[in-house]
């Protein structure tokens, strides 16, 4: 499933109906189940979606751990374990590459996204700029929110955490607003890019 797919704007029609169909305070379930079934979709792989999900464990607890004791060797250990397998798919694919002259392995849809974004976190942890998200679930909404895991731009936690997980009103100006950005963003997808 691309952006550019019918069945993109299906889900976002159906996330954004269940959205507003919930309570405020289990809205940001919805989102984390549409960014779970976005991004299976689009990989089609159980192991990549258990990659995924090993990111998103490790860089959630490696953040509990920086908080409670913030020193470098804590930073380290969790930026390498958030990292590895980021750096194991870039340097099997360029050796890959270079040693036989053809990729024989599927890259993780968005991994570098969502590999950077776990380490920017934990960053931040660390520098006493956020503090660590106690839910694994909301942290993981944080990790796969589906509009931006595999082309970006990668948020910092304080930018977007806040906006995912407290529910919204509806307000028709900012959806009419909403729909305007999309239809803007498909034309220059498709008329510029």
């Amino acid at each position: 499933m691309s952006y550019t797919s019918v069945y993109y704007y299906a889900l976002i029609a159906l996330t954004v109906g269940l959205y507003y169909a919930l309570k405020k305070q289990y809205r940001w379930i919805i989102l984390l189940v549409s960014s779970m079934i976005f991004y299976a979709l689009i990989i089609q792989s159980p192991f990549q979606m258990a990659l995924f999900a090993a990111v998103i464990v490790i860089s959630w607890f490696s953040g509990k751990l920086i908080e409670q004791h913030p020193d470098r060797r804590t930073l380290w250990t969790g930026l390498v374990l958030s990292l590895l397998p980021l750096l194991a798919v870039r340097l099997d694919a360029w050796q890959v590459m270079y040693l036989h002259g053809s990729a024989r392995l599927l890259v993780p849809a968005g991994i570098s996204f969502f590999s950077l974004q776990a380490a920017a976190y934990l960053v931040d942890i660390y520098n006493g700029k956020i503090q660590a998200q106690k839910n694994l679930l909301r942290y993981a909404l944080f990790i796969a929110w589906f509009p931006q895991i595999i082309q970006g731009p990668i948020p910092r936690y304080e930018q977007l955490a806040d906006q995912l997980n407290q529910g919204h009103d509806y307000d028709t100006d900012r959806f009419m607003k909403g729909i305007q950005l999309i239809i803007w963003g498909f034309f220059l997808k498709f008329m510029i890019a």
